[in-house]
């Protein structure tokens, strides 16, 4: 057993212990959109692009990206593809529950600070 009671109080929160592999799902959290690659192709319909992209379900455009390696959207009346460079899907541990953890690797142990 250890004794968890000097990092319980320099933290002041409660530690638990337990072995096993915690289990965990990485999933995606936020959408950063490179101006400088949409800016020069689009131009003028660029904000509404970055608008049409940040409203859409992270989840959606993370689908997209896997399945057809693009992008694509309907602006004004007409498709436009979005090159998957100009997208990064950021992504967060998250525990089955749906909480949001940051995860420390080490050699022998793996440790969940919960948010």
């Amino acid at each position: 057993q250890i004794d968890t009671l000097d990092l319980s109080a320099a933290i002041n929160a409660p530690i638990s212990l337990k072995s096993g592999k915690p289990d965990l799902n990485l999933a995606p959290s936020d959408i950063q959109i490179d101006y400088s690659l949409i800016g020069p192709i689009f131009r003028e319909k660029s904000d509404t692009i970055v608008s049409a992209i940040k409203e859409m379900p992270i989840s959606d455009v993370k689908l997209q990206l896997e399945t057809n390696g693009i992008l694509k959207l309907e602006i004004d009346g007409s498709e436009v593809s979005i090159n998957p460079d100009a997208i990064k899907i950021m992504e967060e541990y998250q525990t089955d529950e749906g909480k949001e953890v940051n995860v420390l690797t080490l050699p022998n142990a793996t440790i969940l600070l919960h948010l």
